[in-house]
């Protein structure tokens, strides 16, 4: 059976593309600009890029919390009644024996 190579590199990161993609752009953007100073301006539009995951939406962070805020006060309310029911009862039942 013939071995089968795995790629010896690994798969590039989103900062990672971004620099490799940007990198071309500002280069023929700014012809005469040193490397150095082009990686620091790329390194700066990183922070607000759309491609960076710290600038992606969290709606299903979001949604999550809310639902988990939803359980607590419904267990809130449901803890509540049940207690105020309970004591209810309670009070019934001394009352009847008391009376009895």
């Amino acid at each position: 059976m013939p071995k089968v190579k795995k790629s010896s590199r690994k798969k590039m990161g989103p900062y990672n593309k971004f620099m490799k993609s940007e990198l071309v752009k500002v280069k023929e953007e700014h012809p005469t600009i040193l490397h150095k100073d082009a990686f620091v301006m790329v390194a700066k539009r990183w922070k607000d890029a759309p491609e960076n995951p710290k600038n992606q939406p969290k709606s299903d962070d979001k949604k999550r919390c809310l639902d988990y805020h939803h359980f607590v006060n419904v267990m809130k309310l449901f803890s509540r009644d049940y207690i105020i029911k309970f004591t209810f009862y309670i009070n019934h039942v001394v009352t009847d024996i008391i009376n009895f």
